[in-house]
């Protein structure tokens, strides 16, 4: 007869995990936590995107109204460039004017393209009319996806849109 200690002997319907359901467990976890990362950024990317294409928006817009009631009796532009766009007094953009009113973009959006008449980087509104003779296209996307993009259209009528 033969006797054995509790411990001593494992039997085969022991209780409790072993190495291999812990690491499948652990991938699991892993898994569901990249996607859940991946997504998160994904989000906040976009979210920065929109963003940023609703500041250059509001600023071509601010410029325009500004222009049409006359406000300092003077007409207003945009100056753009690939991480900001300024909204400035006048007909030309100066570097050095205190009046200008900077909008920097997110580190993760760039103004990617532009395709404005006569080939500069200023959008000027005419006074009484807030048209322009700067008409084109501006293309805000991200740095990392270009493929993501927004148009931003401005009408020869001073009128701005997104495509």
């Amino acid at each position: 007869m033969s006797f054995s200690t509790r411990g001593q002997e494992r039997n085969a319907n022991t209780k409790g995990f072993g190495l291999v359901e812990v690491l499948i467990v652990a991938s699991v976890i892993a898994i569901l936590a990249a996607i859940s990362y991946q997504t998160f950024f994904d989000t906040n990317r976009m979210q920065a995107l929109e963003k940023d294409r609703d500041i250059v928006l509001s600023t071509l817009e601010r410029a325009r109204s500004l222009t049409l009631s006359s406000s300092g009796d003077r007409q207003y532009g945009v100056h753009i460039e690939n991480n900001r766009v300024i909204l400035f007094p006048g007909n030309n953009y100066d570097v050095s004017d205190p009046e200008n009113a900077v909008e920097s973009l997110n580190a993760l959006v760039t103004i990617a393209s532009s395709s404005i008449k006569g080939g500069g980087n200023d959008i000027v509104f005419e006074r009484l009319t807030g048209k322009t003779l700067q008409s084109g296209t501006i293309g805000v996307s991200l740095i990392a996806d270009p493929s993501r993009e927004y148009i931003i259209v401005v009408h020869d009528t001073g009128l701005v849109e997104t495509e």
